[in-house]
């Protein structure tokens, strides 16, 4: 959080976010938020910087992560656990998880609830690394070392979202700062 904006990979994938999203004075907006695996907050440190009027929600196992999530963040909404379409008992109008879904053990299942959990309305920012890593990296590199369970292409995780009912799908390849490719996403509900 203390990185300046040219160095700052949470800032790129805001500023992504916002110049991608198909709403209307998204960034006026009252709007309720939920970060899935909020770790440390940086995210949504970040993201209220762009969008402070709006309403932080997130989830993180990790309780010393969580409770740094508070401090960081601002968001006194985190709560310690798994994420599950239990975890709140609302609907968000966006849902962002950076860097989850390739480590839960149904995919189908998380999709599933985020969908669940978005209003009528609602939007999932959702980021993934990139199976374009294979081109880049060999196989001791830890982006494949990790506890992943998949890495994504976009035609196979765009097949996953429409699979649980989203639409108008924006997937996008982006290279971070690292040099380490990730899949940026957009997705909307029917």
């Amino acid at each position: 959080s203390n990185y300046n904006d040219n160095d700052s990979e949470n800032f790129q994938k805001v500023t992504w976010f916002l110049d991608n999203v198909n709403k209307v004075n998204f960034k006026n907006s009252n709007i309720d938020i939920l970060d899935i695996g909020s770790g440390g907050g940086v995210l949504i440190h970040k993201m209220l910087e762009f969008l402070p009027s709006s309403n932080f929600y997130g989830i993180e196992p990790n309780e010393l992560f969580a409770d740094l999530s508070r401090r960081k963040s601002g968001a006194k909404n985190i709560k310690i656990g798994y994420y599950n379409n239990n975890s709140y008992s609302q609907k968000f109008d966006l849902i962002v998880s950076s860097d989850v879904l390739e480590h839960v053990d149904s995919q189908k299942e998380f999709i599933e609830n985020i969908y669940y959990d978005l209003n009528s309305q609602g939007i999932l920012f959702l980021i993934v690394p990139s199976s374009k890593n294979f081109d880049s990296y060999g196989p001791e590199h830890d982006v494949f070392n990790s506890a992943h369970h998949i890495l994504y292409s976009p035609e196979t995780l765009k097949e996953d979202l429409v699979n649980q009912g989203f639409e108008n799908i924006f997937i996008k390849n982006v290279k971070k700062l690292n040099g380490v490719w990730e899949l940026r996403a957009i997705a909307y509900k029917k």
